[in-house]
């Protein structure tokens, strides 16, 4: 009898395993095989004055706003981000006569999606700089926010024939902090979105770490992401749907991981040190006081690397500061641009 109900209790032991295992099984095939939830072409997202630019097989989205033959002012957007990042911005300079381009970096916004294209600081700088030959002109003022900042940091390193003045909101440049000004960096609001895309870049199962990231980027999670780096502005409904308009585009899981990869294995980012190389143009750097992603110390610092630059701090201001002040924001950058004509 005793024999009998342990082989019961065995039995009913290994069911369970199995159904479990089972349970797990029917849930990873439907994460896995599910198909995207967005798959839709960058082409039926795009805005009325956008277009698409190919350079070197690279597929480009650019905004475009003012007149032809104002100035050119190049806006270059930072992690996650996009020329949605400047929607605000792009009617004030245009209006002010001046010709901007923003531009969405690859893997983001509308750009390409493939892994072929340059996802580092510096390729990007290379590649945008063949972008403006490309679209005929010499030279621009470059705007360059957070990650965004390190690129136009580059181009001005790499191409400075191509540079006429240089803006850095709040840049992602290493090698400027020390422990008073570093802040917590698990405070970072970034920290969870730049884990998340790497964990999954390294991951060897592609459709699994795709899923993950379908999972973990929702659109509920980018308006967060995006309300962290205001500190006095809230987020629209308008400002939260462009966000997360780089997960409709069919492709983007396979970007981001591309991208999270190209980021890992760069053996040569921005460090403050190379920043003696700079030539010296025209220098601003703008920073929001409370920027809880990079904080303000480091500007200071930045300055200090930079003799031929200068530095405002706007107060209360987040991470992006052309949203919290944008009255402030737009008056100091366009006396700083009349400066350059």
């Amino acid at each position: 009898m005793r024999k009998g109900i342990l082989s019961l209790a065995r039995l009913l032991v290994v069911l369970v395993l199995v159904m479990f295992a089972l349970g797990v099984g029917r849930m990873i095939w439907a994460i896995t095989t599910a198909p995207p939830a967005a798959a839709l072409s960058a082409t039926a997202l795009a805005d009325p004055d956008g277009r698409f630019v190919t350079v070197r097989d690279i597929t480009l989205y650019m905004v475009e706003a003012g007149p032809p033959e104002g100035q050119p002012i190049v806006l270059v957007h930072g992690l996650l981000g996009s020329t949605q990042d400047f929607a605000e911005l792009i009617p004030v300079l245009a209006s002010a006569g001046y010709r901007v381009l923003a531009i969405d970096r690859p893997p983001f916004g509308l750009s390409d999606k493939r892994a072929s294209a340059p996802m580092t600081a510096a390729s990007q700088a290379d590649l945008l700089a063949e972008w403006l030959a490309e679209l005929g002109l010499e030279r621009a003022v470059w705007l360059g926010h957070s990650a965004g900042g390190a690129v136009v940091a580059q181009v001005a390193l790499r191409h400075p024939a191509r540079v006429a003045g240089l803006v850095l909101v709040a840049p992602q440049i290493g090698g400027v902090a020390n422990e008073e000004d570093a802040g917590n960096p698990l405070a970072n609001p970034a920290l969870p979105a730049l884990a998340t895309i790497f964990l999954q870049s390294l991951n060897p199962i592609s459709i699994w770490a795709e899923a993950e990231l379908r999972a973990y980027f929702k659109d509920t999670r980018l308006r967060d992401f995006l309300q962290a780096q205001l500190g006095i502005a809230k987020v629209s409904d308008a400002m939260a749907s462009a966000e997360a308009r780089f997960t409709r585009v069919r492709g983007w899981e396979a970007g981001l991981r591309a991208f999270g990869q190209a980021v890992l294995a760069d053996r040569a980012p921005l460090r403050a040190g190379a920043l003696s190389a700079m030539p010296r143009i025209p220098i601003l750097i703008m920073w929001g006081e409370a920027d809880a992603f990079i904080p303000v110390g480091q500007g200071r610092q930045l300055q200090k690397a930079l003799p031929t630059s200068a530095l405002i701090i706007y107060p209360r201001a987040g991470h992006q500061p052309w949203r919290d002040l944008p009255e402030a924001f737009a008056h100091d950058l366009l006396a700083f641009l009349s400066r350059l004509s």
